[in-house]
């Protein structure tokens, strides 16, 4: 999700011009007790990075295991066939 910081409340355009131009991390507390944080675009990178080669690793691993192979038409029907 994007959202244009010319739309939110003043409080959370400053909470995000503090991590950009600090590189801070900011932790908003919600009424409920969720929390969200607002983190560097770089912060964000690297998580998506680390998450990438897990994956990948995890799909080596997969293939390592060897097994049947099965058409991605049949997995996409079967994947329908749940939602």
């Amino acid at each position: 999700m994007r959202l244009d910081a010319k739309t939110l409340p003043t409080i959370l355009r400053e909470a995000i011009d503090h991590v950009a131009n600090t590189g801070a991390r900011v932790i908003i507390e919600m009424s409920d007790g969720q929390r969200v944080g607002l983190v560097p675009v770089e912060d964000l990178e690297f998580v998506q990075e680390i998450e990438d080669r897990m994956d990948n690793e995890s799909a080596d691993a997969a293939i390592a295991e060897g097994g049947l192979e099965i058409p991605w038409d049949i997995v996409k029907q079967e994947i329908d066939q749940e939602s």
